[in-house]
């Protein structure tokens, strides 16, 4: 499993480095969350961000450790509050719309 593979890597390899490296799964975030890959690896790449963030609690490099965080947020999708509300809103939108130009047709 690449991911699998990727953590061993993160594992072995110095913090600069493991930076660079992970711009690679950064930028491949669409494909970690297609059904293929999202319901087997998902375990596994959180895993591995997590034991990222550990090894980056005792050194000074914060802005790696957001960019992780952030990957975990676009990768973990979750309808937060802010989330359904901004939903809910699209979709009242959406009806008074409809309900506009059913009347408009109506008519």
């Amino acid at each position: 499993m690449p991911v699998m593979l990727l953590g061993d890597i993160f594992d072995s390899m110095t913090l600069d480095r493991s930076e660079q490296l992970f711009t690679f799964v950064e930028n491949n975030v669409v494909m970690w969350k297609k059904d293929l890959f999202f319901s087997v690896c998902k375990n596994n790449l959180l895993r591995m961000c997590n034991d990222l963030l550990r090894r980056l609690f005792r050194s000074q490099q914060t802005v790696f450790s957001e960019r992780i965080l952030l990957f975990l947020a676009k990768f973990f999708l979750s309808l937060s509050g802010l989330v359904l509300i901004l939903l809910v809103s699209s979709i009242w939108k959406i009806m008074q719309n409809l309900a506009v130009k059913n009347q408009k047709e109506m008519i």
